[in-house]
């Protein structure tokens, strides 16, 4: 995603990783045996660049499927088919979608759903956090911007699509307020770039107890530009 003033959380560290060792064996003691790590993606990925990123350990991604401007992404169709081709199995595979609350819930959902049509993917993300395009920022309502999220998400429900919130507890604090509990039913994906492989770290907020997964760190040395996470 984009690297948020927190993203999904305070995110000021820049972690740089091992070119060599998997990061699947870096101070792993904490590691759940179940956990894997993914990457997440912005720009256009070869399947030699996914490739890059499962010698190092991982064995997911996520593609940027709509734009922060309210447009969706071309790239993603072919990034989907190029990690697919590198190895990565489709239920490892998602999409984020950058909302822009200028525009329409349903009319952002469902460009994503049908710019994808042919793509195999798990589900939809929500990046929410502060949006720097134009006409797209976020206003200081709090329950309208709750709204906002929770007809997101009614949207991709009713679409048969699953969907997850990857955002910050101060990202959340800020666009949503502390007492919006809207979507709080769906997986977490939350940023904090400090180079702990686990989620011991997470606080819970939002009316979320436990996370799906924690972005740790914003890049792998040698491979192209992609952040890091791991699966709780």
């Amino acid at each position: 995603f984009s690297k948020m003033a927190v993203l999904i959380m305070p995110l000021l560290a820049t972690i740089s990783l091992s070119a060599v060792v998997p990061v699947n064996q870096l101070h792993n003691k904490n590691i759940s045996e179940s956990a894997f790590f993914f990457a997440d993606v912005s720009d256009a990925t070869s399947a030699e660049e996914w490739k890059c990123f499962i010698d190092r350990g991982c064995s997911g991604g996520i593609v940027r499927a709509w734009h922060s401007y309210g447009g969706f992404d071309s790239n993603a169709p072919a990034t989907l088919a190029a990690a697919k081709e590198a190895g990565i199995s489709p239920q490892n595979l998602a999409v984020y979608l950058f909302p822009c609350p200028g525009k329409s819930p349903e009319e952002q959902v469902l460009g994503t759903i049908s710019g994808l049509k042919g793509s195999t993917y798990s589900r939809i993300w929500f990046d929410i956090e502060t949006n720097p395009s134009t006409g797209c920022g976020w206003g200081s309502d709090y329950a309208k911007n709750c709204q906002f999220l929770q007809s997101l998400a009614s949207v991709a429900q009713k679409s048969f699509k699953k969907a997850g919130v990857y955002v910050s507890k101060d990202m959340w604090d800020n666009i949503m307020g502390s007492d919006c509990k809207a979507a709080s039913d769906l997986p977490l994906w939350y940023p904090a770039y400090d180079a702990e492989k686990n989620c011991d770290g997470f606080t819970p907020f939002g009316g979320w107890s436990s996370a799906y997964a924690h972005q740790y760190a914003d890049h792998l040395t040698g491979c192209v530009d992609g952040d890091v996470s791991i699966t709780c």
